[in-house]
């Protein structure tokens, strides 16, 4: 799976490196920024020195009876606008834009992607595995936050199990002038649809329409689950 590792803040004594060989790196006065894993799942650019976005994750849009996995030019025309507008995007991901001292992160509105945010001394840590939180602090689980996860109260929940970490998901923040500022996406699932008869099926065809890709179709033990 793809992922992003990083700082933002004050990278002036900053000596963080990446875990893993990455297949892109970007650093300036306000960012360090790695990203890598799986190179078809994994897209960055950079229009300036001091400025970049970089997307972890698949994306795909529906065009007439066929759907489409995004590209490098499709995501960077989705994100080429002041207000954003995910409500047509299915699939999983997490973005980061860096433009003008300001970092923004934007997961995807399902909450199948997540990132784990960490405040600092001078600055914010990020990461997509939150095995890599031990480069930033020492971990400590919070065990009433995942000890509720054992029980079917509360079991869908935005908190972390690690103390004095961020989970984002389901939501978009953003970083300016050392204050985290976070908006929740409150998406509901349409309940005054009716189903009609075949929905499924013509979804699982238009899913296997996808062209240049192979498709594998599973059940997991957890979302399909609840």
């Amino acid at each position: 799976m793809s992922w992003i590792f990083g700082y933002f803040g004050n990278t002036d004594q900053q000596k963080l490196t990446s875990p893993e060989t990455p297949l892109y790196s970007f650093r300036d006065s306000n960012i360090i920024l790695f990203a890598g894993g799986n190179q078809q799942t994994i897209f960055f650019k950079s229009n300036s020195l001091n400025s970049c976005w970089c997307l972890a994750g698949v994306g795909l849009i529906s065009v007439g009876d066929e759907y489409k996995v995004l590209d490098e030019n499709d995501w960077n025309n989705v994100f080429n606008f002041d207000k954003i507008n995910l409500s047509s995007i299915n699939g999983h991901f997490v973005r980061i834009t860096y433009t003008n001292n300001e970092l923004k992160i934007i997961t995807d509105e399902l909450g199948l992607r997540e990132i784990c945010i960490v405040q600092l001394a001078d600055g914010y840590g990020f990461t997509t595995r939150i095995e890599w939180l031990k480069y930033f602090i020492k971990p400590v689980i919070d065990f009433k936050e995942f000890g509720s996860r054992w029980l079917l109260q509360n079991q869908i929940s935005r908190k972390s199990i690690i103390k004095n970490v961020t989970r984002l998901v389901c939501a978009n923040a953003t970083i300016k002038n050392h204050y985290l500022s976070i908006k929740q996406n409150l998406w509901q699932p349409d309940f005054e649809s009716s189903y009609k008869p075949g929905a499924v099926d013509s979804a699982i065809k238009k899913i296997l329409s996808i062209k240049n890709k192979k498709i594998l179709l599973s059940l997991s033990g957890g979302l399909d689950s609840r």
